[in-house]
């Protein structure tokens, strides 16, 4: 099974403050790699949008999302996941990857 979308939470998954080194070097070639091979990489937070550029500023993130998912974003109704289009994302068809969108 090809992977398409690697959709990771933030604070205490990708990033943690209690344990050393803060960001896994190993993990971060991993989503490079993984990227570069045409997945699409978000991160997931219960974080605003402002909050999250400042963690990825913080914490010196070496790897810029595709996506954030946050929890300040409305959930459309009755629509299916098809049919659903990313703010900033341009209209992805299957396989194509975002341009310079603000979360790039």
């Amino acid at each position: 099974m090809e992977i398409k979308l690697l959709s990771i939470d933030f604070d205490g998954t990708l990033v943690s403050r209690v344990s050393e080194p803060v960001l896994d070097e190993r993990c971060m070639q991993l989503i490079r790699d993984l990227q570069n091979g045409g997945v699409l990489f978000a991160i997931n937070t219960g974080r605003s949008v402002d909050l999250l550029e400042s963690g990825l500023t913080d914490f010196e993130f070496p790897v810029r999302p595709d996506f954030i998912l946050t929890t300040e974003r409305e959930v459309p109704e009755n629509q299916s996941p098809a049919n659903l289009s990313l703010p900033g994302a341009g209209g992805l068809a299957g396989g194509e990857r975002p341009g310079n969108g603000p979360h790039r």
